[in-house]
């Protein structure tokens, strides 16, 4: 039997896809393409969102939008909007002090 590994590399990334209790972020393949990419640092809230919820309805199902924001309450923002609105939360990082949100449109 030939060992296709791509093929199980894609198994393995199906079978790990999967929801974290811990924070509810939907943990995807690290190479999810991203269709936009928006830059709100020094932005408060509410603005982030309500800029990412204006890009969000111009974007079709299955887009994939990353922002990135320098308001640390944009993780809760971010997580409670994707709860609401049935967008997918793939990630939630912080990278010295920029929080990077990318999410999928539902």
């Amino acid at each position: 039997m030939k060992c296709d590994l791509l093929s199980l590399y894609q198994e393995c990334i199906k079978s790990v896809s999967r929801v974290s209790q811990e924070n509810d972020v939907v943990m995807m393949d690290v190479d999810q393409a991203v269709d936009q990419e928006i830059d709100l640092k020094g932005m408060s809230c509410p603005l982030p969102l309500l800029k990412t919820k204006q890009a969000l309805s111009r974007m079709q199902s299955g887009q994939v939008i990353r922002v990135y924001a320098t308001d640390p309450g944009s993780v809760r923002d971010f997580s409670s909007f994707a709860k609401i609105s049935g967008h997918i939360l793939i990630a939630s990082e912080e990278d010295q002090g920029v929080f990077i949100h990318t999410l999928q449109h539902k």
